[in-house]
């Protein structure tokens, strides 16, 4: 089986700590989010076969704030 970690787009992303800390903060009920954000967690998603190796939270993380964005622009 393939080392997990074998995958550089991913170590990079977990290596990329401005990356991560945009996706892990604010974590309050209601999170602000901004277009920045947004089209964070767009990228993130188009790009998702990196998040194969990612931890289990950043993966989670991502697809919640990837399901906040969907609501909101919903809403609007």
């Amino acid at each position: 089986m393939k080392d997990p970690m074998s995958n550089p787009n991913a170590n990079e992303l977990e290596k990329n700590p401005m990356i991560l800390n945009q996706v892990l903060k604010p974590k309050s009920k209601m999170e602000k989010i901004t277009p920045d954000r947004i089209e964070l967690v767009k990228t993130m998603t188009k790009n998702f076969k990196l998040f194969g190796t990612l931890h289990k939270k950043l993966k989670n993380r991502i697809i919640e704030l990837f399901s906040i964005t969907l609501f909101k622009s919903v809403m609007v």
